[in-house]
């Protein structure tokens, strides 16, 4: 599966997953989300705050880095912002 960039204007996905759980998503406006996980049924990279960031793949046990809020950043794998 390939990274997805949804819903908002400006989005940015970087990044390929075992599946659409794995693949990193960005889906704000302006949301950049970065790193997959390596397994089917972990989270890749969440951005989904308006302006926000997201870095970081997941492994097979622990996901990737989210960000929710509003111009937040999260960085490294399990981050939450």
């Amino acid at each position: 599966m390939f990274a997805s960039a949804t819903t908002g204007n400006q989005a940015i996905a970087i990044g390929g997953g075992l599946s659409a759980t794995a693949s990193p998503i960005a889906n704000a406006q302006g949301a950049i989300a970065v790193g997959a996980s390596n397994a089917s049924g972990i989270a890749g990279s969440r951005a989904t705050g308006v302006n926000s960031i997201a870095i970081g793949s997941g492994t097979a046990t622990i996901a990737g880095a989210s960000s929710v809020g509003v111009g937040c950043i999260g960085m490294g794998q399990g981050a939450v912002a």
